[in-house]
């Protein structure tokens, strides 16, 4: 599924509420570092190399103008974040420091109760020019789907950064934040896909320790996955992972 407009929505998130959606990069594409197993938008169709034309801060402007123009103001107070999402990794975004700036302006004016909020793997938050700009950002939330470099291969498959990279950077500047973490495993035993078992989420815990977040989010699969081998994990078992992760003193939430 992949998100048609610059701004869309308002949609129902099941993290975040109600949610109006900035979509920093192509309509007809996703463009990401990561290519997940489980993305809603499908894997990876294009080379991040490639040019790729991606909206301007002209182009978000006139979005979210129409918008207004559009949503009526009873509407508008329901709002509960303005989201960087869409379609693939809002922080590759050249100019994504000013757009977060306008945006925290627009929200000011227009939806002040709403919280800004950014879904982001994580790999670009070590850039100084993306550290000012979450300096705008009211609920970061980082991804950390695993605990080794077996599963971050199998289930990222990210084009750019090592596990270990990411590692640093969510322990040097995740403190406080939100981690969002998808758990599935593969029915298919030749994919390797299994960030469930003892072993890895014994890792994956150690790594969460070390980060330190305010909370996390735990979920399943919710929607067609690219890889139709992945298996959407029960409420219960949720639960029960998030019991682990409570244990040790961190606010968990199942999703």
């Amino acid at each position: 599924m992949l998100f048609q407009n610059v701004v869309f929505g308002p949609i129902h998130s099941r993290r975040l509420g109600t949610s109006l959606g900035i979509n920093l990069l192509p309509s007809d594409y996703k463009v990401c570092n990561f290519d997940c197993c489980y993305c809603e938008c499908g894997f990876n169709t294009k080379d991040l190399s490639e040019k790729h034309t991606l909206p301007s801060i002209h182009d978000i402007v006139l979005s979210l103008e129409d918008f207004v123009k559009k949503t009526d103001k009873s509407e508008m107070k329901k709002i509960n974040s303005i989201t960087f999402s869409g379609n693939g990794e809002p922080t590759l975004h050249p100019d994504f420091a000013n757009i977060c700036k306008f945006i925290a302006s627009f929200r000011t004016e227009y939806i002040p109760q709403a919280q800004l909020s950014l879904l982001t793997n994580a790999t670009h938050i070590g850039k100084l020019e993306v550290r000012n700009a979450i300096r705008y950002i009211d609920n970061l939330l980082l991804k950390l789907d695993c605990g080794t470099a077996e599963q971050y291969k199998r289930i990222n498959r990210a084009a750019t950064l090592s596990f270990d990279k990411l590692v640093e950077n969510l322990i040097r500047f995740g403190q406080g934040s939100t981690i969002q973490t998808l758990l599935t495993r593969s029915s298919n035993e030749e994919d390797g896909i299994d960030n469930t078992t003892d072993e890895e989420f014994a890792a994956y815990m150690k790594i969460i320790k070390a980060i330190k977040p305010k909370r996390i989010m735990l979920y399943g699969i919710d929607r067609a996955t690219p890889n139709t081998s992945l298996i959407k994990l029960s409420t219960e078992e949720l639960e029960n992972y998030a019991d682990r992760l409570k244990f040790l003193g961190f606010e968990t939430e199942v999703y």
